[in-house]
């Protein structure tokens, strides 16, 4: 299934989300996240999407994954934070 899903966390910008979800297995097989922010450097959008994507949805482990490549990979978020994407994610999923 396909989920489309806008998402403002309080006080960041907004992230637009286009996941492709096997909901019987809690799996995302591909995300796509645009928005308002900024990501420096700015391909390494693909970075995060290919870490979030074809894995069991499991908040926390995406969180330290996320928090891992960020850190590794000197990722800056401007206008959006980890735990917004995590949010938004979580969010369009129960939107389901």
């Amino acid at each position: 299934m396909i989920i489309r899903f806008d998402y403002k966390p309080k006080g960041e910008k907004l992230l637009r989300f286009k996941i492709d979800y096997d909901e019987t297995n809690n799996f995302i097989k591909k995300i796509n996240i645009f928005g308002d922010f900024f990501i420096h450097p700015e391909d390494e959008i693909e970075s995060i999407e290919k870490a979030i994507s074809n894995e069991k949805f499991v908040p926390e482990k995406l969180r330290e994954k996320l928090e891992k490549l960020i850190r590794e990979r000197d990722i800056q978020l401007v206008g959006i934070s980890i735990d917004g994407i995590v949010e938004g994610i979580t969010k369009a999923l129960e939107s389901k």
